[in-house]
């Protein structure tokens, strides 16, 4: 009798510290920031070495498909007239023609994309940095380059740019639930005079020790940013040498009223000033965009 409840004792202390070390282990994983549980926030290091608080919020394609049963169980299906996205095993999928900037690009996993070709990206999470945050409000930038897109077609002001109108109806509207969209601010920004749920920031914003970059308008890793899958096969103009790795240029919001022919961007190693432009029209350069939402308790 001794013998079995010493072995019934071992067992249990087993059980506990199993679940003890899952606990641990979990804790070390995620880190949760107050009051973002509903956006799996977590604590983890960038590409960029530099670690930094995140929230997940959101979705998009990303990541292209390369497992080929996944590839023809997706060939037999049709797209879902409700989402638009292939369904199948829980996940969404789009299909994307790769047009590549140039025939040497390749995905994260190395592989080169094929112009002309199809292939399949699944729909995820998107991965948004905390740049700041108040007992009101956290601000958003995302982390990854998700799509290359113009500014403008015609030279305009921010307040009246196509990619303005794109991210705060399309990509708004076809990114977040109905339930995410209640945590999303109205943000005004005064130097544009506009409002906005998801905005770009300004090259001001990039030089704001605060967000967590440099003051400086040299290239540093606090600024540059890694491109998907899904933007490297649909257009995007992206730097792969041995430092970068598939970083891209990206838009910044320009400031005033006036409607330049050439706009602010982002160098892909994460230079910025007022001379490094690109024309509104170019369709290579990505989009780096950003919003601000409410905490959990204030919706």
């Amino acid at each position: 009798m001794k013998k079995q409840v010493r072995r019934f004792s071992i067992i249990v202390c087993s059980i506990l510290l199993v679940s003890i070390v899952a606990l641990l282990t979990s804790c070390k994983k995620t880190n949760v920031v107050s009051d973002l549980d509903f956006l799996d926030a977590e604590t983890s290091e960038a590409e960029n070495g530099l670690s930094y608080n995140y929230a997940y919020i959101g979705k998009f394609p990303q990541t292209v498909v390369s497992d080929e049963l996944t590839i023809n169980a997706l060939n037999d299906l049709k797209v879902s007239k409700s989402s638009g996205f292939y369904e199948y095993e829980n996940n969404e999928y789009v299909k994307l023609v790769a047009s590549p900037y140039a025939l040497d690009y390749t995905f994260i996993n190395k592989s080169v994309i094929n112009k002309g070709q199809s292939y399949y990206f699944k729909v995820e999470p998107i991965k948004w940095r905390i740049i700041s945050s108040s007992s009101s409000s956290y601000q958003l930038l995302s982390e990854y380059l998700l799509f290359s897109d113009s500014y403008s077609s015609t030279p305009a002001s921010y307040s009246e740019s196509s990619i303005r109108q794109y991210l705060n109806d399309t990509f708004y509207n076809s990114v977040f639930t109905e339930d995410e969209k209640a945590y999303i601010n109205l943000t005004t920004l005064e130097d544009t005079a506009t409002s906005d749920y998801v905005y770009l920031l300004s090259n001001k914003d990039y030089t704001n020790k605060k967000y967590g970059f440099t003051t400086s308008n040299a290239s540093t890793n606090t600024r540059y940013s890694i491109s998907t899958d899904y933007a490297r096969a649909s257009g995007a103009y992206l730097n792969f040498d041995e430092t970068y790795n598939g970083t891209g240029n990206y838009w910044c919001r320009q400031s005033g009223t006036t409607q330049p022919s050439f706009i602010a961007r982002i160098g892909f190693d994460g230079s910025t000033s007022s001379d490094l432009a690109s024309h509104s029209n170019y369709k290579t350069v990505c989009v780096r965009m950003a919003l601000t939402i409410k905490p959990l308790t204030s919706k």
